[in-house]
This record gives structure tokens, sequence and C-alpha cells, in this order.
């Protein structure tokens, strides 16, 4: 018999009343109290800053943050480790920068538009990879995934030197258009760090599901 049947009470199994007293049923988790406060300060700092040039590097401090989640989700939640992450985010900003600024063919392309194809192009070139290293009885793993993917960013990296004038060389790029959102300049200050902030969120958000 359970302590609150012999005083009188309602019956409830002693299990469920330990999990009651050790959980209280009204308390957040110092973890979830954690990330309430996190993101209350990236929407309240470029609010209260009134330096640009700092909300520009914040800015660009995010997006290195979505590229290192990029190998917590492929090594800390696949186990993969991986040297060839940095080919996906470079090859997409080199295609960006040559639908834009170099005139061939149908070239140059709006900036929207060249975004949108660079992801497209990128995410197809992914999944080709995963393809071949993935499928069959010849799948990759360990070692043999680790040495492959550093082949790629070999790769991706003397092709962008060697590019001459398509890639830039060694000097890369120079882009001076930016992305906007009607009068929103996404490309600094105050539009960039919004969109940088919402791109680090989006990847958490995917990181938890």
């Amino acid at each position: 018999m359970s302590e609150q049947q012999r005083d009188g009470g309602t019956p409830v199994p002693d299990g469920t009343r330990a999990r009651a007293g050790r959980w209280p049923a009204r308390a957040l988790p110092i973890r979830r109290v954690i990330e309430i406060a996190l993101l209350a300060a990236i929407v309240a700092f470029p609010i209260v800053s009134q330096d640009l040039f700092v909300i520009d590097r914040v800015g660009r401090y995010f997006l290195y943050a979505v590229f290192a989640l990029s190998v917590d989700l492929i090594w800390g939640f696949g186990g993969l480790f991986t040297f060839g992450h940095a080919a996906f985010f470079g090859g997409g900003g080199y295609l960006v920068g040559i639908l834009t600024t170099r005139e061939f063919w149908f070239l140059p392309v709006g900036l929207p538009v060249a975004v949108a194809l660079a992801v497209a192009l990128v995410a197809l070139f992914a999944f080709a990879m995963s393809w071949f290293v993935f499928s069959g009885r010849g799948a990759l793993r360990g070692v043999e995934f680790a040495v492959v993917t550093l082949a790629v960013a070999v790769v991706g990296q003397r092709v962008a030197n060697a590019g001459g004038e398509v890639t830039g060389g060694q000097n890369g790029i120079l882009m001076t258009e930016h992305l906007r959102f009607g009068a929103l300049d996404l490309g600094q200050g105050r539009g960039f760090y919004a969109l940088a902030a919402g791109c680090l969120l989006l990847k958490i958000g995917r990181a938890h599901v």
C-alpha cells in the first residue's frame, strides 16, 4: 500500500509520485532557459548596438557557426569524419560569383537567381557524391570516407586556384552586388545580420529535429 493510501488520500502509484517530486511540472530545464536567453540576445543585439561594423562582424561569425554545425551534423550525429565540407560552402560561393560577374552565354544573371542556382548545383553535387560513396557493397566508412572528402577539398582548391579568369585564380572573385529584399540590403549591416542569424537559427533547428 502506498503512503497516500495509508493517509486516506487518492491512491497514486509510487513511481508517479517519485517522478512528480523529482521533476516539477512548471520548472524549465536549464538548457531551455539558456536557449531562450541566447535567442533574446541575438534578437536584441542589432537593436541595442549602433556600431554597424560590429553588427556586420557578428553576422559573419554566425555564418562561421553554420559552417561548424555542418561538421557537427556529419561527425557528431552521423559518426562520419569529414575534411571536405568546405568544398560545398566554397563551391557555392564561387558559383554565385561566376554567375553574377562573368559575361558568357546567358551570364550574368541576377543575384537571387544565382543564389538559387548555386544552392541547387551544390545540392546536386552532394547527392552525386553520396551515391558514389554510400551505395552498394563498396560503401565507404571511417578512414576511407575521410580520405575521399579530403580529396574533394584538395581538388576543389586546385580548380579554384587554376581557374584563371573564370574563378579569378588566387585572387578570387570581387563582387559588388548585394542581395536585397525590397529596400532591405542583406549584404551588410543589420540586413546581413538578420540573414546570417536566420541561417544559424534554421541550422540549429534542423539539427534538433
